[in-house]
């Protein structure tokens, strides 16, 4: 059984939401689609409700032996930057400038943010692991409003009117040529004399915008993801949330598209220890007469759908993994509540008790899962913690009792 509890720290300037998570990470064999015995690690990290792992009858503890370890999930959503703009803003933060702070080069601020931004990123995840070095996993929750390509993040459309604007900017009067050689454009044809902006076609602000895009959202995360990894222990493994990406709608390319999409960001994908996909329900599994009313607004799909939904995204995880990152590991990310609509309440029919869980512990080909929930007073959480201990007892236990086994009793806990 698994739980989460939201507390709020600050570092430095920057207010940050640790995820203090109570987790399952069910190792799982790769193989034959029959009952087998595999090995369960179950994370544990408690910060205020104590009692809840307790409430469990008899003690899960006692169930499942005392193999424990501590995973925490960091969320780096708030305080680093939403949007590839931000990058060539002054952040209020000390930096030796002229005079008029205004007029500061989008230069500047870049080469400024690029080297500031990740040390303060790692020192974030420093302080969240509270400097504990027994093996764990860091799994980041990194929300911003893009994605790390431009055809990923421009998928459903063309440009983005923020990204014009700044280049627009930039590229005025004349083009940037320290720009253009950072990003390395290069036109399709000769650009006259005296180009700027706006004398360029669309077509050429369209691939402006991609290439620089592409080359700065690059560098920054980059450096960002091997400055943590280099203040983390060697111990601790490192991840992010929807990395790589799950799909429930394809692009208008189907599969191919996506695929191509992904292949893009194969240097994102080196840069962790650990893939954490989302299989979080984005649907009620079953038949529509069975879907509870309060689902309304939840497709109904047959199992067959479920378990594609499952299998088909830890395909492509493991493709990614093999061909970019043969080292990772494939830890599943699911939720007890629907995507589709997330009421937190104590009402039953809002929690996942349908088909999604024999197919989830029926897929192949990942390494554990990690199953998430909250457990508080917080908003998003819920708020009955008897409630939750029993629906995990009542629908949960019994795959794990059916899939999984207990081998070693390593007991190491940490607050955050």
């Amino acid at each position: 059984p698994v739980w989460q509890h939201f507390a709020q720290v600050h570092v430095k300037d920057f207010k940050m939401t640790i995820v203090t998570v109570l987790m399952a990470l069910v190792f799982l064999l790769v193989g034959q689609s029959v009952v087998v015995s595999i090995e369960c690690l179950w994370a544990v990290n408690v910060h205020q409700h104590t009692t809840l792992f307790d409430q469990l009858d008899p003690p899960f503890h006692t169930r499942v032996g005392q193999n424990i370890t501590s995973v925490y999930g960091l969320d780096l959503s708030a305080g680093f930057i939403a949007y590839p703009t931000e990058l060539f803003q002054i952040p209020p933060l000390p930096l030796p400038l002229t005079s008029d702070d205004t007029n500061v080069s989008w230069s500047v601020a870049w080469q400024h943010n690029l080297v500031q931004l990740p040390k303060q990123m790692a020192a974030t995840a420093v302080q969240a692991l509270n400097k504990s070095t027994s093996s764990q996993l860091l799994m980041l929750d990194y929300e911003p409003g893009y994605r790390p390509t431009w055809n990923f993040t421009c998928m459903s459309r063309v440009g983005q009117p923020q990204w014009a604007t700044l280049l627009s900017q930039i590229h005025e009067d004349h083009l940037d040529a320290e720009w253009i050689a950072l990003v390395g454009w290069h036109p399709t044809s000769p650009l006259p004399p005296q180009t700027k902006w706006s004398t360029l076609t669309p077509a050429q602000q369209l691939d402006l915008q991609k290439v620089s895009w592409d080359w700065f959202v690059k560098q920054y995360l980059t450096a960002g993801l091997k400055a943590i990894r280099g203040a983390l222990p060697a111990s601790v493994t490192l991840g992010v949330w929807n990395w790589p990406f799950k799909f429930w709608t394809l692009p208008a390319g189907g599969l191919p598209e996506w695929t191509m999409l992904m292949d893009e960001m194969g240097w994102l994908w080196q840069l962790v220890d650990t893939f954490i996909p989302d299989m979080y329900p984005e649907f009620y599994s079953g038949p529509l007469t069975t879907r509870p009313s309060v689902l309304s607004n939840c497709k109904a799909e047959n199992a067959s759908v479920t378990a594609e939904y499952f299998q088909s995204n830890i395909d492509a995880a493991t493709r990614l993994r093999d061909k970019y990152n043969p080292t990772a590991k494939i830890v599943l990310c699911a939720w007890w509540h629907y995507m589709c609509n997330q009421g937190i309440t104590d009402d039953d029919a809002y929690f996942v008790q349908d088909g999604t869980l024999a197919a989830l512990f029926g897929a192949a080909g990942y390494d554990s899962l990690a199953i998430w929930g909250s457990v508080g007073d917080s908003k998003g959480e819920d708020g009955n913690a008897s409630h939750v201990v029993e629906y995990l007892n009542r629908v949960w236990q019994p795959f794990v009792e059916q899939h999984c086994s207990i081998t070693s009793a390593t007991s190491t806990t940490a607050a955050p």
